[in-house]
């Protein structure tokens, strides 16, 4: 099974065109240039994949990809 932030790596590729030289877990999506309405979308992708809930605006430029991975795996804990 894919690890979360190997998912939101993964989303970010394919479905949202973002690259960067580095796209490691301490990597923010301020660093790759991702807008608030692909962080709403990655959320949805999130919420799908994972069966949790992430409210608009919870998926912030300022997190890292791996402080992310740790919102979902909390919130997966927690149901």
């Amino acid at each position: 099974m894919e690890s979360v932030v190997d998912v939101i790596r993964n989303a970010l590729v394919e479905k949202y065109g973002v690259f960067g030289d580095d796209m490691g877990a301490d990597v923010t999506f301020d660093d790759l240039d991702v807008d608030s309405l692909v962080l709403v979308e990655l959320s949805v992708v999130l919420e799908r994949r994972f069966g949790v809930k992430l409210p608009d605006g919870e998926l912030t430029p300022e997190l890292s990809l791996g402080e992310a991975a740790s919102l979902v795996e909390a919130k997966r804990v927690a149901v």
